[in-house]
């Protein structure tokens, strides 16, 4: 039996295959709308009930289409924008750094109108001490699977964003955050999935710092310290990663929506109900050349 889980991160507002340098070119090899023909055919291929679709942040900021949105009246922006990431269909999603940037009242509405389920264990509301908007983490049925899903940014949100932006919020460690729900919630789960906006401090195959331990990036030492993760899905560097290391599969897509990054989960199913992961396997599939989805033109 198999599970697809299609990942993206960092589409930062391309939603239409277009550099924004001519309005009459839509041949860039990517955007939101070469994603969504993508995962349509992989829904096709795999059967929707056997495909999870998760996104790592970074929706809202980035490109001269959504600044443009961000500056029409009212609501109708924002909700523009939404709706072409509803015709993708993303299951679970998280939140990035620039996600910030037009402020916390313009990234709550993209929230509320979004249909995607939206995880975060460590930005808080600071007089509650509870999750400032979605939830830590939930448990969602495809394939047959339990699978645990939990939520994290970056905690460097809190020195980039002006006060104004990030009001009565708390930012704390990713590793930490996701240390302790992990305790919590992998005994109940089949397949443990980590979903960060963060990428990695030290390389992979070495362990050598390759940027300032800062916090900005905790993928290394999460990686290291919690084996309990079977599959990490991160963002926010814009690299282009999959491997299986330790028996946890760790993707990252790159930006723009280049390429989806594909994890599956060959697994067997006992008759006393007792799940065998058999085997993980990665893959970046390609955007460029997919057909756009007419549906996302705004």
């Amino acid at each position: 039996m198999k599970l697809a889980i299609l990942h993206t991160s960092d589409t930062h507002g391309f939603i239409t295959p277009t550099n924004y340098q001519d309005k009459n070119n839509y041949t860039a090899p990517f955007s939101l709308s070469r994603v969504s023909t993508l995962i349509a055919q992989e829904r096709e291929k795999y059967g929707k009930d056997n495909v999870l679709v998760t996104d790592s942040g970074d929706s809202l900021q980035g490109s001269p289409l959504a600044s443009y949105l961000k500056s029409l009246p009212e609501d109708s922006g924002v909700q523009a924008l939404s709706a072409a990431y509803n015709v993708v269909g993303y299951d679970v999603r998280v939140v990035g750094n620039h996600d910030f940037n037009f402020g916390l009242d313009y990234l709550k509405k993209f929230i509320s109108y979004d249909h995607g389920i939206f995880l975060n264990d460590n930005v808080l509301n600071k007089s509650t001490k509870k999750p400032a908007f979605g939830q830590k983490s939930i448990i969602i049925e495809k394939a047959g699977l339990k699978i645990g899903l939990i939520g994290v940014t970056t905690q460097y949100i809190s020195k980039w964003e002006p006060v104004e932006n990030i009001p009565n919020l708390e930012f704390f460690s990713a590793y930490e955050g996701l240390k302790k729900e992990v305790k919590e919630l992998r005994p109940k789960v089949d397949l443990l999935v980590a979903l960060y906006h963060g990428g990695f401090e030290s390389d992979l195959e070495t362990g050598k710092a390759t940027e300032p331990h800062n916090g900005e990036n905790e993928g290394y030492k999460i990686f290291e310290n919690i084996p309990e993760i079977d599959v990490f899905l991160t963002g926010h560097q814009h690299r282009r990663l999959n491997l299986v290391k330790n028996k946890t599969a760790i993707v990252q897509p790159g930006h723009k929506g280049e390429t989806v990054a594909e994890v599956i989960v060959d697994f067997d199913k006992e008759k006393n109900g007792k799940v065998i992961i058999n085997n993980l396997t990665t893959k970046l599939l390609e955007t460029k050349g997919v057909t756009p989805d007419k549906k996302l033109f705004l």
